[in-house]
């Protein structure tokens, strides 16, 4: 099991991540972790500002682990239909 894990993170990176569009670099270069369903919502709320530290801890977690996680709202079916597939069967 693994204890809770402190991430530190680059200041710059999160403005890359909101201005530069650095969520679609980790889209294509992490596929199993992001869905088009992620890709399509991170368009809309990452020039906001929002879901850079999400992303972040799946790709750590990714890294650290081999482990794939499940982004917000995996549990509703037509928000994210290829995830609800992955929870269904888990759960």
């Amino acid at each position: 099991m693994l204890e809770y894990r402190t991430f530190y993170y680059d200041p710059a990176e999160r403005c890359a991540f909101r201005d530069d569009g650095l969520w679609r670099d980790w889209a294509k270069q992490y596929p199993s972790l992001f869905s088009q369903s992620d890709v399509r919502e991170a368009a809309s709320y990452a020039p906001l500002g929002f879901g850079y530290h999400e992303w972040l801890a799946a790709i750590r977690l990714h890294e650290e682990t081999g482990y794939s996680c499940l982004l917000a709202k995996y549990q509703l079916k037509g928000a994210q239909p290829e995830k609800y597939r992955t929870f269904v069967q888990l759960v």
